[in-house]
C-alpha cells in the first residue's frame, strides 16, 4: 500500500466523507469536542464494542483521515514547552503516520482497521493533552508527576494520620506549597482524563 501526506490524500477525499470536524481547541473544550465527535460518528457508523467493553466508532478510511487531519492542524497551533510536551506531540506524529500508511484510497468508504487505537489511545490522549495544556498555566509534566506522586502516598499518608499525634499529623502540612500544587495537579487533571474516559 503506499503511503502519502495527510495534507494530499485529505485533498483527494474531500467529497468521499461528511464534513470535516469543526475542532477548535484554543476557545473550547477538547476532551468535550472528542466525545462529541465520538457520538456523531458512532451514531452515524455505528460502533464495534472495544476491549474495556466501551464502543469504538467504525469509522471508515476517509472519516478517519479528515479526524486525523483536524486533530493535526488543532496540535499545531501550540508549541510543546517542554521536553514532555515535545513527547506527546511526536506520539501524535507517530499516530498520524500510521493512519498515512493504513490509508487506502481504494477504501475509502469501508471501515478503517485502525479504529480502536486511533480512537481509544491517539485521539483521545491528544485531547486530553491538549486540554490540560490549555487549563494549567504551568509545566503538564510537573503537575502529573504531582498527581502520580499523591496517589502513591495516599496509603502512606493514611497509614500514618491514623497513628499519628496531633504534632505528628500537623507535620504532614508542613509544607503547604507542595500540598496545594498536589491539590491543584490533582484538580486541573484528573476532570479531563475522567471524562475522556467515561466516554467509554
Amino acid at each position: 500500500m503506499e503511503s502519502h501526506s495527510l495534507t494530499s490524500l485529505a485533498v483527494g477525499q474531500r467529497n468521499a466523507a461528511p464534513p470535516a470536524p469543526k475542532l477548535d481547541v484554543v476557545n473550547g473544550d477538547a476532551v468535550g469536542q472528542w466525545v462529541e465527535l465520538k457520538k456523531a460518528y458512532v451514531g452515524l457508523r455505528g460502533a464495534d464494542p472495544g476491549p474495556f467493553g466501551g464502543a469504538v466508532p467504525r469509522t471508515t478510511h476517509a472519516d478517519i483521515l479528515q479526524l486525523t487531519t483536524s486533530w493535526t492542524r488543532e496540535l499545531g497551533k501550540v508549541e510543546p514547552r517542554d521536553e514532555f510536551e515535545k513527547t506527546e506531540h511526536d506520539r501524535w506524529k507517530t499516530c498520524a503516520a500510521e493512519v498515512a500508511r493504513q490509508y487506502d484510497r481504494t477504501k475509502s468508504n469501508e471501515v478503517y482497521p485502525g479504529n480502536g487505537r486511533f480512537w481509544q489511545e491517539c485521539s483521545r490522549r491528544v485531547a486530553i493533552y491538549l486540554q490540560a495544556r490549555k487549563v494549567v498555566p504551568s509545566r503538564w509534566q510537573l503537575f502529573t508527576e504531582a498527581v502520580t506522586e499523591a496517589i502513591a502516598e495516599v496509603p502512606e499518608v493514611v497509614s500514618r494520620a491514623s497513628k499519628a499525634t496531633a504534632e505528628a499529623a500537623a507535620g504532614l502540612l508542613a509544607d503547604p506549597a507542595r500540598f496545594a500544587a498536589v491539590l491543584l495537579g490533582a484538580a486541573v487533571l484528573l476532570p479531563p482524563v475522567i471524562r475522556a474516559w467515561r466516554a467509554e
